[in-house]
Formats: C-alpha cells, sequence, structure tokens
C-alpha cells in the first residue's frame, strides 16, 4: 500500500510560557510597523524602568523620519530594524518571520485554515489537485485527487497562477465555484468555504504472529495533533490493540504543549517528561494526568525528528521504557518563544534548553536510537510498507 507522503519540511514553533513576567510597552504602526512607543518592565516595586539603549533607537528613528534626504520606506526601515535586533543575538532559531512565513506557520501549528479542504500542486503549468481530506466540504462536493482547477469563479487558471493566487482566490468568498478538468470531462463544482482542521496524525493497524500492532504517524505538534491522537488511540484499542508503533520520522516539532499532553496519555503520574532551563535556573516538567498505558511502545526516529518530536521520543524511552527505532535525531534540545506583531509578522527567540528526564542534553548530538536501521533505496523508489525496513522492524519487535 503506498503512503500519504505527509512527511515533509514542517515549519517548526515551540511555544514556552516565560516564568518571569516582563511588561513590553511596544507599539508598532499597523500600517507602518514603526516603533512608536517604549520598552518598559517592572521591577518588585512596579516602578517603570526606562530601557536607555530604547531611547537611541527612538532617537536615530526620529532623526531620520525627520532629517533623511530621500525616500523613505518606514515599513521597511522598521523591519530591517527588527531583522538587524534578531540577527545580532546571532542564534539559528531567533528570527523575524514576514507576514507570509507567519501566516503559513500559524496555519499549521493551529491545526487549523480557512478552505475548503484540498492541497495543490503545480504541474505542467496546470494547478492540480494532490489530496483531498476526508469529510471536507471538497470530499463532499466530490474533489478528487489529480482534478486539474480551470476556473475559480468563472475566473479562468492560467499558467501565471501562482499556488497562493489560486489559494486566496479560492477562500475569499464564503462559497467557491470550481471549474475542474478530470479527464476528458469538464465539471463545475459549488464548494462550501469553511474552517477546515487539518488532520497531523495517521493511524492503522498491522497484524502479525496473531497480534494487533497500532500505528499512529504524527507529521507535527499542532493545538489539534493531542485530540487527534486520543481519537485514533480509542479506535485503535476498541479494536483490539496490543501494542502502538508512535512515528515521529520527518517531524520536525510544534507545540511544547501538545507534546506534553500526548505524553501524559501514556505516562504514569508523577513521573519526570523533561526539564527546562531558562535564566532563572532548572525546573522538572512532570506528568500530571492519572491516565496511563501499559502496553509496549515503539517509537520510529530519524534525523528529521526534531523539538518536540525529541522530547516525546525520549520521554517515552527514559520514563515509560519505549524501544527507539530508526536513526540519530536531529538534536535540537533548546525552547523558542513567539510574539506577533501588529503587522502580521513575527518574531522567534530562544529563551530556555531542555533535558531529558535523565538529564541528558541533545542539542546538536542528537538521541540514538535502541536499534539502528536506515531505509533502504528501495523505500526511496517506492516508499510503501513493505519497503519500510524501520516500520517492518517494529511490527517485527512488537509482534514477537
Amino acid at each position: 500500500m503506498k503512503k500519504n507522503n505527509k512527511k515533509k519540511n514542517n515549519f517548526e514553533k515551540n511555544n514556552f510560557n516565560l516564568i518571569e513576567v516582563i511588561v513590553i510597552a511596544l507599539a508598532f504602526s499597523s500600517l507602518t510597523g514603526i516603533i512608536t512607543g517604549l520598552f518598559f518592565y517592572f521591577k518588585n516595586n512596579h516602578n517603570l524602568i526606562l530601557d536607555k539603549e530604547l531611547l537611541d533607537i527612538v532617537a536615530t528613528y526620529n532623526k531620520i523620519n525627520e532629517d533623511f534626504y530621500g525616500t523613505l520606506n518606514k515599513e521597511e526601515l522598521a523591519s530591517k530594524a527588527i531583522n538587524g535586533m534578531m540577527s545580532s543575538l546571532d542564534e539559528e532559531y531567533t528570527t523575524h518571520m514576514d507576514k507570509e512565513d507567519t501566516s503559513d506557520l500559524s496555519e499549521k501549528l493551529e491545526g487549523k485554515y480557512h478552505g475548503v479542504g484540498i492541497t495543490v500542486q503545480k504541474k505542467d503549468n496546470n494547478i492540480v489537485v494532490v489530496n483531498v481530506i476526508e469529510e471536507t466540504p471538497a470530499f463532499i462536493a466530490g474533489v478528487k485527487s489529480g482534478d486539474i482547477i480551470k476556473k475559480v469563479n468563472e475566473r479562468e487558471i492560467t499558467e501565471d497562477d501562482t499556488l497562493d493566487e489560486v489559494s486566496s482566490l479560492i477562500k475569499e468568498r464564503d462559497k467557491v465555484i470550481l471549474t475542474i478538468l478530470r479527464e476528458s470531462e469538464t465539471l463545475t463544482l459549488e464548494i462550501d468555504v469553511k474552517t477546515i482542521e487539518y488532520p497531523s496524525i495517521e493511524s492503522k493497524m498491522f497484524e502479525r504472529n496473531n497480534k494487533k500492532v497500532g500505528y499512529i504517524y504524527l507529521s507535527t505538534f499542532s493545538k489539534t495533533s493531542a485530540s487527534q491522537v486520543r481519537k485514533s488511540l480509542s479506535k485503535l484499542e476498541s479494536e483490539g490493540m496490543e501494542s502502538l508503533i508512535i512515528d515521529v520520522r520527518s517531524n520536525t516539532g510544534g507545540y511544547l504543549e501538545s507534546a506534553d499532553a500526548i505524553l501524559n496519555m501514556f505516562i504514569k503520574k508523577g513521573e519526570v517528561l523533561y526539564s527546562i532551563e531558562n535564566k532563572d535556573g532548572n525546573k522538572k516538567v512532570y506528568d500530571t494526568s492519572n491516565e496511563k498505558r501499559n502496553y509496549d511502545i515503539v517509537v520510529l526516529i530519524d534525523r528529521a525528528s526534531a523539538s518536540a518530536s525529541e522530547i516525546l521520543a525520549t520521554s517515552l524511552k527514559e520514563s515509560y521504557g519505549a524501544i527507539l527505532i530508526g536513526t540519530t535525531t536531529y538534536g535540537k534540545g533548546l525552547v523558542q518563544q513567539t510574539n506577533y506583531l501588529s503587522d502580521n509578522s513575527m518574531i522567534k527567540y530562544t529563551t530556555a534548553r531542555w533535558y531529558t528526564p535523565n538529564g541528558n542534553y541533545v542539542n546538536e548530538i542528537g538521541y540514538k536510537p535502541d536499534i539502528e536501521i536506515k531505509l533502504t533505496k528501495e523505500y526511496a523508489l517506492n516508499p510503501t510498507d513493505e519497503n519500510d525496513t524501520q516500520l517492518q522492524k517494529a511490527i517485527e519487535v512488537l509482534s514477537n
């Protein structure tokens, strides 16, 4: 059976709530992104302290705004000032993301997006549907993988149209009329435009040696991932699952809270999930749920398993007793905080390190599997379950 190749590059954003609350009075014009306010923070006595360095930034901006001879793009000026601040920190995960990247990231990590429930690609100058999510408006209307979109609301799609332009056309109204070409037949479909829950997991059951082995592939850690995992677990357990494979290969991370929620479904209350070290010191994070499981678990990992994926895998290994199969993980032992700016861009910056339950620090090292197996060339050419040597080893371990 062909795999649904969801293991693509996922944007990464780990959301960590700071223990020390810093009050920042920062205002950006929604149209220009100009700094119009000042940074402040509260001491214990609640006296406002002015950052001297910020005065220099504001004074510089004001002088440029008042005296610069030439055309001044205020939005670009502010954006480059922010970029300069972020790049001066010289840390690879600290960055200023533009509006487009922020929007893409937010949709993926919210686990929801506004649309009809299709994925499209550009092939041979055509906009082609490559995936239709089940139970979405497009699925109900009869859209199928392979359909070529020829018109959106009577607006003809040409070879010059980009994927983003077509996507915006589809989403601009409450209903959309798509004219599609399916083989030699032209169809016109009216489709509702709604908020769609983006599926971040795939689940199924394998049977071998009269044993039922459940499988859950987790593509990212979005806000809806934990609820999707719980739903899949309930289904697999109702079908008699005796052991479980959790696949986080090519999963580059996501919300830390989502990983926490998933771990709480398996690990015994009171066990350490991981620890966080920020400017205030080290804090252990414990399982707080009365929920737990007792069946054997294998976690599939690879070089692209990073951040929240590594937290999930190492916690299940060290606090649950799971077996790790695959190749050494990426090695991202850092946590980022994100803040949205009023122009809909975002800053992302590192605020902490994380450690495994046993105190291991994986950054730039990764975490080694218990059983190391590489994928074969046959899998690269034909990515089926049968050709997936890592998956087959996991099934073998759990069914013997």
